[in-house]
């Protein structure tokens, strides 16, 4: 094959692909900027500062994190300050019914909350978590930890009932195939 320039232009030979914008983790990483913009908008709403950090392009799975060092007003002291801790983690899960999925944890003081895998993770849901985590005391509505645990055990349950009725179907047709040998 014989490639050659024409009227003085270059033939473009590099090892170059050509890409699509519209993947699945580039959907990650939009949500996770509209994460960190609900952030934002919520902390100026309700008047607070504090320390909002995003993860890098190119790290995966992208993240939003708020720290903050909140006053502790029960002593009467100004210098307590108890620690809280927010993370939303935009997983890419591309052969899963839900292709992106929304983790958060939130750590305040000794105790924490996390919810693990929510595809319909809306910004009224990042806003709850995130007026829980700077000092609200009720707990955000999508955080419902006995629903989870029946859902993952109804799930434990449906992956076993196969593996049940086959053993059953298995030890029949054995039991057939030796009667029929024995015949």
């Amino acid at each position: 094959m014989n490639v050659q320039a024409t009227q003085g232009k270059f033939v473009d030979a590099r090892p170059l692909r050509t890409t699509s914008t519209n993947t699945a983790w580039d959907y990650a990483i939009a949500k996770r900027d509209a994460i960190a913009a609900t952030v934002r908008e919520t902390l100026a709403r309700e008047g607070l500062v504090a320390l909002v950090i995003v993860s890098a392009n190119g790290n995966y799975p992208p993240w939003v994190r708020i720290e903050a060092w909140l006053p502790i007003t029960s002593d009467g002291s100004d210098s307590a300050r108890e620690r809280a801790e927010l993370t939303f983690v935009i997983d890419v899960k591309p052969y899963h019914e839900h292709t992106h999925v929304v983790s958060a944890t939130l750590k305040r003081g000794k105790k924490s909350l996390i919810v693990n895998s929510r595809p319909d993770f809306s910004d009224a849901a990042i806003a709850e978590w995130l007026r829980s985590a700077l000092g609200g005391r009720k707990k955000p509505s999508n955080y419902t930890p006995v629903r989870d645990f029946f859902q993952k055990l109804a799930h434990w349950v449906i992956w076993l009932i196969p593996f049940f009725s086959r053993t059953a179907r298995t030890r029949a047709i054995s039991s057939s195939i030796a009667v029929v040998i024995a015949a």
